[in-house]
């Protein structure tokens, strides 16, 4: 079991969160272009693929989080940053979900042609998207000794 120890798993983790996030933010320009007009429509099968990518990515990084968890698991269950990491990462994969069932409507009509409601649904989802993520980084940086400004500024 020494080869899934948290020095292994680690740097996997890691590896998997930047990759991940930036599909997330390549799918979040192009979601912004749409909000904004600059794109009339998504094109469905790019944002599917992204969609599907950024699930391989979650699974990923919940699978080598698992792994380092479970060997301390009473230590993490007692460390209110752990679940409040827990908690934005739980945001993150419930509203992939939601993602997955919004998708047709930017790659069907233009933003400006969609409903108040489906409107809202856009820009809720693609909020709790941006909470989830942001937060559960800032909470990994903290706990690992880093700020924004230090990562930002040096």
């Amino acid at each position: 079991m020494e080869f899934l120890s948290e020095i292994t798993m680690l740097p996997v983790h890691i590896g998997a969160v930047l990759a991940t996030l930036a599909v997330v933010l390549y799918a979040d320009h192009l979601g912004f272009q749409y909000f904004r007009g600059r794109r009339q429509t998504l094109d469905g099968r790019l944002m599917f693929r992204l969609h599907r990518t950024v699930w391989a990515g979650l699974i990923v990084i919940m699978a080598t989080g698992f792994i380092m968890f479970w060997p301390a698991r009473e230590t993490y269950l007692s460390y209110a940053p752990f679940l409040t990491k827990m908690g934005f990462v739980a945001i993150i994969v419930v509203n992939a979900f939601f993602i997955g069932k919004l998708l047709p409507l930017a790659s069907g009509r233009p933003f400006a042609a969609l409903t108040e409601g489906e409107k809202r649904k856009l820009l809720v989802s693609g909020a709790f998207s941006s909470i989830g993520w942001v937060g559960a980084l800032s909470v990994a940086l903290w706990y690992l000794g880093y700020e924004w400004t230090d990562i930002l500024f040096g």
